[in-house]
């Protein structure tokens, strides 16, 4: 099974008053999100983070966690990671990610796009970064902890939320009609 998630933030002492994060400190979160992924999460899984993974060396907690490979989407916390990162058991680090799966189209990011890849055609988005705080757009969908139960999502029920959702049409969008004008 494939499965997402994002903006986990291990290490980050701050984070858990910033989202008012149900934990007593950062060891307490750090082991209830380890404990809660590996609850949903085998050894044969395949995990997509998108961004904000660790604010100390990744290694440490991709080693804690179940799946058979880890992939990172970068997020505006990693870059300052970035060399422990490519160090890390991630299997790749990349930007952005289009995934395809059994006919279904994904577009991974850690942030929330109003348009992207195939969007007219159908495709999905998922990302990070909000934590909550930008509703879903159309096919797109946040999967960060703090918006999904502090849980990961698989790409089965990904596919049946979004799916039942309208296509993004950019050339028929309500707001911002006149800003897509060609008009140059």
């Amino acid at each position: 099974m494939i499965y997402f998630t994002a903006d986990q933030h291990y290490g980050h002492t701050g984070i858990i008053k910033f989202c008012d994060r149900p934990f007593k400190d950062v060891e307490d979160m750090n082991e209830g999100l380890v404990s809660i992924f590996n609850s949903i999460v085998t050894d044969k899984d395949e995990v997509y983070h998108l961004g904000d993974f660790a604010f100390n060396d990744p290694a440490l907690w991709v080693a804690r966690l179940n799946g058979r490979r880890h992939h990172l989407i970068l997020g505006n916390h990693d870059y300052k990671r970035l060399n422990g990162i490519k160090n890390s058991s991630f299997s790749t680090v990349q930007d952005v990610l289009y995934l395809r799966y059994e006919g279904y189209r994904l577009f991974l990011s850690h942030y929330a796009h109003r348009v992207w890849r195939n969007s007219i055609h159908g495709s999905m988005h998922l990302y990070g970064h909000s934590h909550g705080n930008i509703p879903d757009f159309n096919r797109s969908m946040d999967v960060g902890v703090d918006r999904l139960g502090y849980k990961p999502i698989s790409i089965v029920d990904v596919i049946g939320k979004l799916m039942l959702r309208p296509i993004t049409d950019q050339h028929d969008m309500e707001v911002g009609r006149d800003a897509l004008s060609c008009n140059i």
